[in-house]
């Protein structure tokens, strides 16, 4: 899910439900150029939405596993979080899969 700057939300889900106990890959890719927020399930496609209207500005802080900005709405996902990597750029589908997989892209 993303937030613009005019507070509406764009969310990107699958359509199967996790499994209780099972570990996820998941990667989110917003291109601004396409104006889309992408979501891998495992390497794979998962889900497509196109972007908000305004522009996305991610100037704020960057919030993993919780929605709500602010303190007095946030919600918490039931699930934990290992492994947090944020990336300049969008990347396409084989960056994805190698990510999943366990390859690290090179530094550019």
């Amino acid at each position: 899910m993303m937030s613009s700057v005019d507070g509406a939300e764009q969310v990107a889900a699958a359509a199967t439900a996790p499994v209780v106990g099972e570990w996820y890959h998941l990667a989110v890719v917003y291109d601004a150029p396409q104006n889309t927020l992408r979501l891998y399930v495992g390497g794979s496609a998962a889900a497509t939405v196109t972007g908000p209207q305004q522009p996305w500005h991610a100037d704020g802080r960057l919030l993993v596993g919780v929605t709500g900005a602010d303190a007095q709405n946030r919600t918490y996902g039931p699930g934990g979080v290992d492994d947090v990597f944020v990336y300049h750029g969008a990347f396409g589908q084989e960056q994805i899969t190698d990510l999943a997989s366990g390859v690290l892209p090179h530094p550019r």
